[in-house]
């Protein structure tokens, strides 16, 4: 991230051609992970953006015409802790931990019960996506409450399988032996497509595994060295994000 920060100026982000950008909306609603609450902010602010599935927990905690006050209130989310699917508490305690304040997640920037928001929002998806600092995919799990495995603030840790090479009494090798291309609920649905194609930037849990992927590079925990982007689609010289965003645009109205 620190890379991309500092080498993919007008490439992955702070992309000020106008031919290439997509607006963000004017205000959103964001979970202040520093003050365990809902804020209200201009949509140009910093933010990180969660895509994930939610499944059919049935987890009923969301945000309501009845509740938005009471969830404006610093530590109201403290309150609701164990109400709130396990993929977004990692989220947040994820976010908080990289020096991030702002995380926007559906369930709760989105009044659930307010059709005129609603619509509005989901409207906004290509800007809201697009100009996110960077979006979390949870890509493991069939609905909310799979987590993001592998951060200290999951309850259930990661399941990797590993084997040894032995050179010598004293020296060996560990290697971690990784399913690649599982697909699962993330990948079959047409929101969460169009979630991770509009983010120029993305970090994916996904394989037992993290990886970072923006506009130049693919880059997993296990490896040592990035990949370079060779996907022309990828390439914001092209305009590809701004013709998606027409696209999803009428998909998702």
């Amino acid at each position: 991230m620190r890379t991309c920060d500092a080498r993919h100026v007008g490439a992955c982000h702070t992309i000020i051609d106008p031919r290439l950008r997509i607006d963000p909306p004017q205000h959103l609603i964001f979970i202040d992970v520093a003050n365990a609450c809902l804020v209200r902010r201009p949509g140009r602010c910093k933010y990180v953006a969660l895509s994930y599935v939610w499944g059919k927990s049935g987890t009923p905690f969301q945000t309501t015409k009845d509740n938005l006050d009471e969830l404006l209130r610093p530590g109201a989310l403290d309150r609701y802790r164990m109400s709130i699917p396990d993929t977004i508490r990692d989220s947040m305690a994820f976010v908080g931990s990289i020096g991030q304040r702002y995380l926007w997640v559906d369930r709760f920037a989105i009044i659930q019960d307010d059709n005129a928001h609603t619509n509005a929002q989901l409207k906004n998806m290509a800007g809201i996506y697009f100009n996110a600092y960077f979006t979390i995919v949870a890509a493991e799990g069939s609905d909310d409450t799979y987590g993001l495995r592998g951060l200290p603030s999951s309850a259930r840790p990661r399941l990797l399988q590993a084997r040894s090479l032995d050179f010598s009494s004293t020296s060996s090798f560990y290697y971690v032996l990784r399913s690649h291309h599982d697909t699962g609920k993330y990948d079959e649905r047409g929101w969460t497509f169009q979630e991770y194609e509009l983010s120029p930037r993305k970090v994916i849990f996904r394989n037992n595994g993290v990886e970072w992927n923006c506009c130049q590079y693919l880059w997993g925990e296990f490896e040592a060295k990035p990949h370079f982007r060779g996907r022309i689609s990828h390439t914001p010289s092209y305009g590809f994000f701004r013709i998606e965003a027409v696209l999803f645009h009428g998909y998702a109205v």
